[in-house]
């Protein structure tokens, strides 16, 4: 399984590499839109994890624009430190998959 992270936190992306190539997911980064755009289309992937707030722009509207314009049904897990129900559903409506609020803790 093809997973790509797009995300800016590093610290976060280097935890959920690991656990993902541990449980042998096969593992691709980006750290902005543009990095993660350039992924999408070198690569099909069976898993987005998108981070809502990036340097370049939003993951929702990204996530809008490769739902229109490609069509793309890759499944999207949507990461956001906002934990309104409305920014829940709006990422849900712009074609999120899921959501997980941010931060998120291995216990």
């Amino acid at each position: 399984m093809h997973i790509l992270i797009i995300d800016d936190n590093q610290e976060l992306v280097f935890g959920l590499k690991k656990l993902l190539l541990e449980a042998s997911f096969d593992v691709h980064t980006a750290y902005a839109l543009e990095e993660g755009n350039a992924a999408l289309e070198k690569q099909n992937y069976d898993l987005i994890i998108l981070d809502w707030m990036l340097p370049d722009g939003s993951g929702v509207e990204f996530l809008k624009m490769q739902r229109q314009r490609y069509n793309d049904t890759t499944p999207v897990l949507l990461l956001s430190s906002k934990g309104e129900t409305t920014e829940k559903v709006e990422a849900l409506e712009a074609g999120a998959d899921d959501y997980m609020q941010k931060p998120f803790f291995k216990h």
